[in-house]
């Protein structure tokens, strides 16, 4: 592609219809992408595991539910 190209592109299209209202959705949509991504990470590295104590519990819960006590 050549600088002509790039500068006539959708992107630059847009922003010269929209202006400035639609500089300030571009960013909005970038933030939301970034802050969907981080969220998805996040959740992901710090879900909750199925530690021995839990698995225990969930064993005696399973058994017999009234008598399970954390």
């Amino acid at each position: 592609m050549n600088a002509v190209s790039d500068a006539t592109g959708p992107l630059a299209q847009l922003i010269d219809m929209g202006g400035p209202v639609m500089w300030v959705l571009l960013v909005l949509a970038v933030l939301g992408t970034v802050t969907f991504v981080y969220l998805m990470l996040f959740g992901a590295l710090y879900a909750p595991r199925m530690t021995h104590p839990l698995r225990q519990l969930l064993g005696q819960w399973q058994a017999a539910p009234s008598d399970a006590r954390p």
